[in-house]
């Protein structure tokens, strides 16, 4: 079953912090064999709001409305998509994600897991 991972922003992130040169190294070691497992089928970083956009239907006229977003509650600041067999072994995937992070010198970070509907 596909797995979403999102990542949630930090004022940090929002603010263009760049990930340190030991954080990328670790993730890329780890999303190589996450590949290699099957595991991994796609995910990136996003930048930061100020390079986007949010799109809104309401009463059916549509409105744009370009970032910077002031609230980086509920933002996401990149995602990965997995295919495990189930959740327990989606929050294992989770649980090894964060990890990579703690040993990258990231203290605070938060992600959320959702399946894909059937």
């Amino acid at each position: 079953m596909r797995y979403l991972m999102m990542v949630k922003a930090t004022a940090d992130y929002e603010a263009g912090a760049q990930a340190s040169n030991s954080l990328q190294a670790l993730m890329g070691d780890y999303v190589g064999k996450s590949i290699e497992q099957g595991i991994f089928i796609d995910g990136a970083g996003l930048q930061p709001t100020r390079a986007g956009s949010r799109m809104h239907l309401r009463d059916g006229q549509i409105s744009v409305t370009d970032g910077p977003f002031a609230l980086t509650e509920g933002l996401v600041s990149g995602f990965a998509i997995v295919e495990v067999a189930d959740e327990a072994a989606a929050r294992q995937v989770g649980r090894e994600f964060l990890e990579v992070h703690i040993a990258g010198g990231v203290a605070d970070i938060e992600i959320e897991i959702r399946p894909y509907e059937a």
